[in-house]
């Protein structure tokens, strides 16, 4: 899976994909600023929606199982999807940063 086409602009986002971005950011706010502590984040928030790996994505609880194929251990993702992650994390401390907002710590990033 090396593009998730699925997901949507913000303005056209379902309220899941708005909620789990906000999320991660609240999170990297907080000091998450570990790449793998943000799957692991978004991991076991998929797994407590009743989520399973699955090769396919399904969001959709009325086509069958909800599945993601990214229901895995940080390493046991694909580079892509742990590049996603460290991408994520950057680009949140980085921004917060630049808008003067406040961090809970001075990042020292992890990229494993």
């Amino acid at each position: 899976m090396h593009g998730d086409y699925s997901l949507k602009e913000w303005e056209d986002a379902e309220g899941w994909q708005r909620e789990s971005t906000i999320d991660m950011v609240k999170s990297v706010l907080a000091g998450n600023y570990s790449p793998r502590g943000e799957h692991e984040r978004w991991l076991e928030a998929k797994l407590k929606k009743g989520y399973v790996y699955g090769a396919v994505k399904n969001d959709d609880p009325s086509s069958g199982p909800l599945t993601n194929p990214n229901i895995l251990g940080y390493k046991e993702l694909p580079l892509v999807q742990r590049m996603k992650d460290i991408l994520l994390v950057t680009v949140t401390v980085g921004l917060a940063a630049h808008y003067g907002l406040t961090l809970a710590k001075e990042p020292e990033l992890e990229f494993a």
